[in-house]
């Protein structure tokens, strides 16, 4: 027996106008849609959702269908929200603008593809990688003794996978080479890089760092094997500048430096570094070739004497992250936490700390662990290295979610986003932990576009005699949903067909913009976002001025 569905008030108003309600379970196809801000989104295709005003006429409402070539898909009870499917050839931003340019609709927005909260890959090691997702487990092998985490020690990763496990973005590794054939690296190699040792293009790994370092950036995910990566869809472009003794020297790594810059690089990794170079200006100008003329965003290792003097490159503070070191305690190492086997260089170049205590990836197959602990094709790494690799595959991992976003406004959403561990004693950005600790999940938290503001009005005003232009002026309200936003400033554009024209821009306490018009009778739409303070523009909201003859 079929289950009669009744339908009422504006429903059944626009169904009566001869527009036909189709299955409420359309199959969820989806694409990726680049929003007005930038954005990349998972949408589900050709569908935008509806609300319209109680005062809209179920003809009014009707002959804005028909003229949109939408029909309703689904209705959401009790709320009066409609799924619309939208004609062919529209794009979801498009019919999103010609809704919410009308005054019968309260809202029009995409519907947007969910993920689950958080995502466990089935790497059978992931247990271990307490940096990625610390649970209080036991942080070593599964041989010997070793101690437990402390729970919420990490990065938050898999809660952050759960909104995006990354697109790719091409990573190099600038270091001892990777092995290429490795069962959980082969897949993610985008290239072979030169060999500055062997003076080939064949960059194997004759050491085992490189292949650490990898690893934790983008190590094969969710494949069953192995162990988790940071970045699921990071791209490795192994560079082998570091010889069998890790050993290298300016020159070999400012023409690496370069030669990733020239060949798609997006994020470089640089878990090395050296003291009393700070004058150096063949590496100066190699990092400020590849973030300023390439964009490209730089992490780098503070150092490992538990001194305060942090190696170059990541000393150039203004275009390198400099990245120290905590362990699963949220614990930042220094030669007392060690045992003075090593510790965290400290200085004010430090920008960020990641886990890099007991921190399990990749290893070559068949290479000996050199004293560490692990086993066959995979060992744990320690020092500030590991968590230089951190921040590389968070950058690629933010890269992938926004690629239109510059290494800049990535750098600033990366330490905007930190979690400040010692604010009780040094609140704020230190010596020792920069801006905090990495928190994966919360870099998200800063993509988000503002919402539009309130009540976006335009009055006409004509021309007259004293005046002798017509203009608008436009005014608007702050959105309270954007209080924790970090709402910096508003735009003001005009639209005309498919041109968006930047206006002004004004600070967030302005709430008022006058538009001179180009002429008497002169119709124009308007669109005013906010914009946050790490440069995301917002939704806008639309106020449209209608003819006036």
């Amino acid at each position: 027996m079929r289950r009669r569905i009744v339908a009422s008030g504006l429903t059944a108003g626009i169904i009566a106008a001869g527009l036909s309600s189709a299955s409420p379970f359309p199959r969820p196809s989806s694409q990726a849609v680049s929003s007005a801000v930038g954005r990349t989104v998972s949408y589900v295709e050709g569908e935008v959702l509806v609300k319209f005003r109680p005062t809209a006429s179920p003809a009014r409402a009707a002959a804005l269908l028909r003229t949109a070539e939408a029909r309703i898909s689904g209705r959401l009870a009790r709320r009066e929200v409609y799924r619309l499917k939208i004609g062919p050839g529209q794009t979801v931003e498009d019919a999103i603008r010609l809704f919410r340019a009308n005054p019968d609709v309260l809202y029009a927005e995409a519907n947007p593809i969910l993920r689950l909260a958080s995502i466990e890959p089935n790497d059978p090691y992931f247990l271990y990688q307490w940096g990625l997702r610390n649970s209080g487990q036991v942080i070593g092998p599964p041989y010997g003794v070793f101690p437990r985490g402390k729970a919420g020690s990490d990065i938050k990763a898999s809660q952050a996978w759960g909104i995006n496990c990354g697109a790719e973005v091409i990573v190099a590794v600038i270091d001892t080479g990777v092995q290429l054939r490795h069962p959980d690296l082969w897949r993610k190699i985008e290239a072979w890089g030169p060999d500055y040792v062997e003076l080939d293009d064949e960059p194997d790994d004759a050491h085992g760092h490189g292949t650490l370092i990898a690893g934790i950036i983008g190590a094969d995910t969710d494949n069953g094997e192995g162990v988790s990566g940071i970045s699921w869809g990071a791209r490795i472009l192994p560079i082998r500048a570091f010889d069998g003794d890790a050993r290298s020297d300016v020159f070999k790594v400012s023409d690496a430096i370069i030669w990733a810059a020239d060949n798609g690089a997006r994020v470089i990794n640089m878990s090395f570094g050296g003291s009393d170079i700070e004058n150096n200006l063949t590496l100066r100008s190699a990092v400020e070739y590849a973030r300023i003329d390439k964009d490209i965003v730089l992490a780098a290792s503070a150092g490992n004497d538990g001194i305060e003097d942090v190696w170059f490159p990541a000393a150039y503070e203004d275009v390198v992250i400099g990245v120290a070191a905590t362990d699963y305690d949220d614990v930042y190492q220094t030669l007392s936490t060690t045992g003075g086997l090593w510790g965290s260089n400290y200085g004010p170049a430090v920008d960020l700390a990641a886990p890099g205590v007991h921190i399990l990836s990749t290893w070559p197959l068949g290479q000996p662990l050199l004293n560490r602990l692990g086993w066959e094709g995979y060992a744990y790494g320690e020092k500030t290295s590991m968590s230089t690799a951190f921040v590389s595959g968070a950058a690629a991992l933010l890269r992938g979610h926004r690629p239109d976003l510059t290494a800049g406004q990535i750098e600033t959403i990366l330490f905007r986003a930190a979690d400040d561990l010692n604010a009780a004693s040094l609140p704020g950005r230190d010596l020792y932990l920069g801006w905090g600790r990495l928190n994966l999940l919360r870099t998200f938290h800063y993509l988000e576009p503002l919402l539009p503001p309130l009540h976006v009005e335009g009055a006409y005003l004509p021309a007259s005699g004293l005046r002798p232009r017509s203009f608008v002026v436009l005014t608007w309200e702050d959105n309270p949903d954007n209080e924790d936003g970090g709402l910096e400033k508003y735009r003001v554009y005009s639209r005309d067909g498919q041109s968006r024209i930047l206006l002004a821009e004004v600070g967030a306490d302005v709430h008022r913009y006058v538009a001179v018009l180009p002429g008497r009778g002169t119709s124009i739409t308007f669109e005013v976002a906010g914009m946050s303070d790490v440069e995301i523009e917002g939704q806008p909201a639309i106020a449209a001025v209608p003819d006036r003859l």
